[in-house]
């Protein structure tokens, strides 16, 4: 009888440690494996609209008074294989598409919930932009031109905006500071969910409205000829003039607070301007990427530079030909996250 305990005991021990090394070796299947690639890019845009459509990533932007964007695309696939993970990795494809008034960096992927795209790099800073993103934060820091930014999931981060600028994100914080708030030049802000910062120079003149639905509204130390604050339910809003009311300033947050400073952000914390001119001759021949034809854009007539910001979420135009010149490998400093919480991105 003791043999017999002593068997049966040994024989529960090994089916539990063998059931201990199943569970052991299903959760190593579950481990996610990334791969990454770099590709540079370069582009003039000249009087035409630099864009970015359909981005999953983080985009970092610093202005530069080179007359050409030099860009870096960081590619990043997530898979439960090296192998498979750089399949995904393949089928990512950056497309350079322009004609006279856009060009456009467009983002294709057979696998968008398990691929993204970072871009770093420098813009000139009187570049038109607009940026159309899906997941991610955006820092753009210096860049002086009218500025369209839409996004679904992430932070914006703006500093140094001397035109119009449009942000709007579905979940995510805006942070924008001004340089000068030209006469007529429209600043709008928006997110459902998130909260709205806005610097102005205290020079500024401007017609501001600003509302939340759940959260508090501080105009800080700014100087209104006349203003009114008031709470509505457990939202408040607030209507002010600076100086001649000459620039129309929208705020609107449905959950989040809007807070109003004075101050002149030339460029945003801990990013330094580029102002060096580089040679950007060297071309890109990276195999698995178009970027259109080849040749350098012949010299463009100046069109009206007006305020208004290029159209959002403009829908591309498939039949435009590309006009860059693609950049070759060239150091691009890498810029610190917008934030060091980066669990939105994409799997």
């Amino acid at each position: 009888m003791p043999t017999r305990l002593c068997f049966a005991l040994l024989a529960a021990a090994a089916v539990i440690g063998g059931a201990g090394c199943n569970l052991d070796s299903g959760s190593g299947s579950d481990a996610q494996v990334e791969v990454t690639r770099q590709v540079q890019r370069g582009v003039t845009p000249g009087e035409r609209t630099l864009a970015f459509d359909s981005y999953s990533g983080g985009v970092t932007l610093q202005d530069t008074t080179a007359s050409q964007a030099e860009l870096t695309f960081v590619k990043r696939a997530r898979a439960g294989s090296k192998k498979e993970a750089r399949r995904l990795l393949s089928r990512i494809r950056i497309e350079g598409r322009g004609d006279d008034q856009e060009f456009a960096y467009e983002l294709a992927s057979g696998a968008p919930g398990r691929t993204s795209v970072d871009v770093r790099g420098h813009a000139p800073q009187n570049v038109r932009l607009r940026l159309h993103m899906q997941n991610g934060d955006a820092l753009l820091s210096g860049l002086r031109g009218p500025l369209d930014v839409k996004n679904e999931n992430g932070d914006l981060r703006i500093g140094g905006a001397a035109r119009a600028v449009r942000a709007e994100t579905r979940n995510g914080s805006i942070e924008g500071g001004l340089r000068r708030l030209p006469s007529g030049a429209e600043v709008r802000l928006r997110t459902a969910n998130g909260d709205l910062q806005l610097t102005l120079p205290a020079s500024a003149s401007a017609d501001i409205e600003a509302r939340t639905e759940a959260g508090d509204i501080d105009p800080g130390a700014l100087t209104f000829s006349d203003r009114d604050l008031e709470s509505s339910g457990a939202g408040a809003r607030f209507e002010g003039t600076l100086g001649e009311g000459a620039a129309p300033v929208r705020l609107r947050t449905e959950n989040g607070d809007i807070t109003l400073r004075r101050g002149t952000v030339r460029r945003l914390p801990g990013v330094e301007g580029d102002t060096t001119a580089r040679d950007t001759t060297a071309r890109d021949t990276t195999a698995r990427d178009t970027a259109g034809p080849q040749q350098r854009p012949q010299q463009q007539q100046t069109a009206p530079y007006t305020d208004q910001p290029p159209r959002l979420l403009r829908a591309p135009d498939q039949n435009r030909s590309g006009r860059d010149t693609n950049a070759g490998p060239s150091p691009v400093p890498s810029l610190p996250s917008p934030r060091a919480d980066t669990a939105r991105r994409q799997q």
